[in-house]
């Protein structure tokens, strides 16, 4: 019976997943505070039918750092075949897509019931 060893355990599967989770929370922190910094500048002034350009570029922007990421580890690292990194790939792309129906129709929802709120107040 082979011993378990939890620094390979700590090197190869904590480490990574920790530090780019920590990069993720600080791009997240780093982008509300300058959204925030920019609503009070100014209102939104996009039409109605620009404002999703933000949520578009970020869906992308995070596509590109989890394809990164599947290629550094999984292909380069992990040796993986191509074939193994394109499923991981389209999946990924699933669940982004399927994230970003879901968050634009919760915002849509909010963005409502304030206007509902407002109305009554």
């Amino acid at each position: 019976m082979l011993a378990f060893d939890w620094s390979y355990v700590l090197r190869q599967d904590i480490l990574p997943v920790a530090a780019a989770y920590g990069l993720f929370v600080w791009v997240i922190v780093a982008y509300g505070r300058s959204l925030r910094s920019q609503r009070e500048e100014r209102p939104d002034e996009r039409p109605p039918g620009r404002r999703g350009i933000p949520l578009v570029t970020t869906c992308a922007a995070g596509y590109a750092v989890f394809a990164a990421i599947v290629l550094v580890f999984y292909l380069g690292l992990g040796g993986r075949r191509i074939g193994f990194v394109f499923r991981t790939l389209a999946a990924g792309a699933v669940m982004a897509t399927g994230t970003a129906v879901i968050f634009t129709a919760l915002s849509w929802a909010e963005a409502r019931l304030r206007k509902r709120a407002q109305r009554a107040r």
